[in-house]
């Protein structure tokens, strides 16, 4: 699995059920290659997608039970790793970081 494909399926985990344009924003990842990024995970039978009842042009994608074992077995580890990032860089860059991500993303989303 690609780190990509991990941040999708944690998103989805944690805010499921999500457009696809959602997920790109959420993700900082671009459309096209969020496309690519669902159809694997989908064939990989880790997520499913279903027509968005309010809008009918999109989709919203979810985890399925495989999926959420999936995450479920590797949150552990992921975890681990978090914290071995907030051990090195400390508690008050760690945080300092994810501010700065979120006011990134938040400019990816008003679209400048």
């Amino acid at each position: 699995m690609t780190e990509q494909q991990w941040r999708v399926i944690r998103i989805i985990s944690d805010f499921a059920p999500l457009s696809l344009n959602e997920l790109s924003q959420k993700s900082c990842i671009h459309k096209v290659s969020m496309t690519r990024i669902v159809r694997a995970l989908t064939e990989r039978e880790l997520i499913y997608t279903e027509k968005d009842p309010d809008d009918l042009r999109s989709f919203k994608a979810s985890l399925t039970p495989s999926g959420k074992d999936f995450v479920e077995n590797l949150r552990p580890k992921s975890e681990k790793i978090a914290q071995g990032i907030i051990g090195h860089f400390g508690e008050e860059n760690a945080t300092q970081l994810l501010h700065l991500l979120n006011m990134l993303s938040q400019l990816n989303d008003n679209g400048r």
